[in-house]
């Protein structure tokens, strides 16, 4: 007798196989042990082929890739693409005066560009299908659907995982100017580093998926060239700007371009969330003299070296500021404990304070920062300023922070002035503000107000570049995600070229 098994499938391996036996119940009863010891035998998951000749999966994506680029390519070219072609021929005929003859001609090329634009998707819907094959990816990256953002998040989880890299991009982002005419005085700080909460942006209606793993990564998702616009639309004491890009591509997502994020939404200045998370911000609450309300001294005395200031000239916002005033000790210090609930682990967030500090102190370091246990503030996430340096006269000083995945019990915001800073010397602290970044065109700001607040019409512009590597490239276009990337990548952009 013979008894087939086909395509037996055990722990995501396929078995495809005959077995011959003589039907005696010796045979029958070896068979039964055979197959009872096989199924409870733990096979390997296979791994993904990235870059095989015949089954790798960058491989066969980077034919997609090379025709979706090559479309383009050929159709923008300077000599032979089409606006170049309907150029020739518009000038030829045109010269000669045979209007008639060339009329619908523009409409025609325009029909042209339409066709390529639609061939390019076509091409993203095969790359999405390979993507999603059961037996060659799905089932390797333990995804749990054919989901598009699913298998995406997957790939990517499985790349770091594997050590696989591609070509990374680099963006920069120029600096910011403010408009000549601006009634305000605060300020547009930008970062380049990405979220695990946030989505980084949209274009032409792709909306980038967020990714929990993108959390302290440096974005690969601005366009090539970009330029951006801030307007206040409306002016009070948490401002609120319109933000924009350049104009789109009106053919859509996989058109010709140049591409352009559009209009990207709505910023409030950072002051609009952050009594959601700090009490008494601003220092204008002080129940017990010289300690303000929702802050824990740490190191020195109310009325000795910490006190409730009312001299407007050293306020920036309201009526009140802190005060330090070294008296020779080795420190002073306030903090503020931090609801986990008031934090999303994973998220960024802009922390900003006014500064002010009398001139002549030439020792000591300032600082204000986050601490708890098991977190440590990177370099950049904090403000520290060496005594020498502080300003003379309201400065807006901010810093970016990613929060850890998971916010510690006893995480808390701490203002510090140490190393014995020179005594019979001040520092005036005013209008501490704290807010998640906003994030679009892949890359994240906030905004700060000064001393003095924004008018209607305040302007800041800035611009932002990507030079692309190919398959970073392709896959910011076709499904607006980046891939882990390097210098020295182990799936090398030949494969899409």
């Amino acid at each position: 007798m013979i008894i087939d098994i086909l395509a037996h499938r055990r722990a995501d391996v396929q078995l495809n196989f005959s077995l011959v036996f003589a039907l005696t119940d010796l045979n029958r009863s070896r068979l039964a042990a055979w197959i009872g010891l096989f199924l409870s035998t733990e096979f390997p998951r296979m791994s993904l082929d990235y870059t095989g000749a015949n089954n790798g999966l960058f491989t066969h994506l980077g034919k997609y890739v090379k025709y979706f680029n090559q479309f383009s390519d050929e159709a923008n070219d300077g000599t032979t693409g089409l606006d170049a072609v309907r150029k020739a021929i518009l000038d030829a005929l045109n010269a000669g005066a045979q209007f008639v003859a060339v009329q619908g001609l523009s409409s025609d090329f325009e029909g042209w560009k339409v066709s390529v634009a639609d061939q390019r998707g076509t091409l993203m819907s095969y790359a999405l299908k390979r993507l999603q094959d059961p037996a060659s990816v799905l089932r390797q990256i333990d995804a749990a659907t054919n989901d598009q953002n699913e298998i995406l998040r997957c790939v990517f989880q499985q790349m770091l995982t594997d050590s696989q890299t591609i070509q990374e991009s680099s963006v920069s982002i120029g600096s910011v100017s403010a408009g000549s005419g601006n009634i305000g005085d605060g300020k547009v700080f930008t970062t380049d580093i990405l979220d695990g909460i946030s989505s980084p942006g949209a274009r032409s209606g792709i909306t980038y998926p967020s990714m929990y793993d993108y959390a302290g990564l440096k974005t690969e998702l601005a366009l090539p060239s970009e330029s951006m616009t801030l307007e206040c639309t409306q002016a009070d004491e948490a401002a609120e700007f319109s933000w924009k890009g350049e104009y789109p591509d009106p053919l859509g997502p996989y058109g010709l371009g140049p591409e352009g994020s559009g209009e990207i939404g709505t910023v409030r200045e950072i002051h609009d969330t952050t009594e959601s998370i700090l009490t008494n911000p601003d220092f204008e609450d002080f129940t017990t003299a010289n300690v303000p309300d929702g802050w824990d001294i740490v190191a020195g005395s109310a009325g000795t070296e910490i006190f409730e200031n009312t001299n407007l000239a050293d306020v920036s916002h309201g009526l009140k500021s802190l005060k330090y005033t070294a008296t020779g000790g080795a420190s002073i210090e306030i903090s503020q404990s931090i609801s986990a609930s008031s934090l999303t682990g994973k998220q960024r967030y802009l922390v900003s304070a006014q500064i002010l500090a009398d001139s002549g102190i030439s020792s000591g370091t300032f600082l204000i920062q986050f601490e708890g246990t098991g977190y440590t503030a990177g370099s950049t996430e904090k403000i520290e300023i060496a005594s020498a340096s502080l300003p003379t006269a309201f400065d807006t000083n901010a810093f970016f922070v990613t929060m850890p995945a998971s916010i510690p019990s006893d995480f808390k915001l701490v203002i510090r002035w140490s190393g014995t800073p020179t005594s019979g010397k001040s520092v005036y602290i005013d209008d501490l503000g704290i807010a998640p970044v906003t994030y679009g065109g892949g890359i994240g700001l906030g905004i700060v107000r000064g001393p003095t607040l924004f008018g209607l019409g305040d302007r800041f512009t800035f611009s932002v570049s990507n030079t692309e590597g190919v398959f970073q490239q392709a896959f910011r276009e076709m499904f607006g995600i980046q891939l882990p990337s390097s210098s020295s990548p182990t799936i090398s952009d030949t494969l899409a070229q």
